[in-house]
């Protein structure tokens, strides 16, 4: 608020939201919350491709839920994960095509890409190239969480 900007979304750090999180963000009248409720635990398998349509944006009290799994973030497939997809190649293909069958459904995805994960060497830049660059190419939407926010809740920006 300092710096100018009216904060409307959260995402906890580590993207766990904590047992008062919800009650605090609406008292706060923040927009939406991109956090979930469970832990990473290393386990999580990949996201099958053809089974995975996105997932619907929902509430959660008084707030917009942009859900996310943790399939669909660069440093649990490259790092965390011990069933991740650590080849670029492979990964930038697994994630195309997710992202085929979610815009085949027209359903919602949110995918986390870190400067220091997948900016980190060449091969890796290049798959999140290729990745944004197919998105965009069978016409997704990239959109902002405030964007998909305000179409779940319209008229409820402060």
């Amino acid at each position: 608020r300092r710096a100018g900007v009216e904060p409307l979304g959260f995402r906890a750090p580590g993207g766990t939201r904590g047992e008062f999180a919800q009650e605090i963000l609406q008292e706060l009248k923040f927009l939406y919350d991109s956090s979930v409720d469970g832990e990473f635990t290393g386990g999580e398998p990949v996201v099958e491709a053809d089974d995975y349509a996105g997932d619907g944006v929902g509430r959660i009290g008084g707030l917009v839920s942009i859900p996310w799994r943790w399939s669909m973030i660069d440093a649990v497939q490259y790092s965390l994960s011990p069933v991740g997809l650590r080849d670029p190649a492979k990964l930038a293909d697994h994630w195309s095509r997710v992202i085929d069958n979610v815009r085949a459904t027209d359903g919602v995805l949110t995918a986390i890409f870190h400067a220091h994960v997948s900016g980190l060497d060449d091969k890796r830049l290049e798959a999140l190239r290729r990745v944004i660059s197919h998105a965009l190419e069978i016409g997704v939407k990239v959109k902002t969480a405030k964007e998909v926010a305000e179409k779940a809740r319209p008229g409820l920006l402060r």
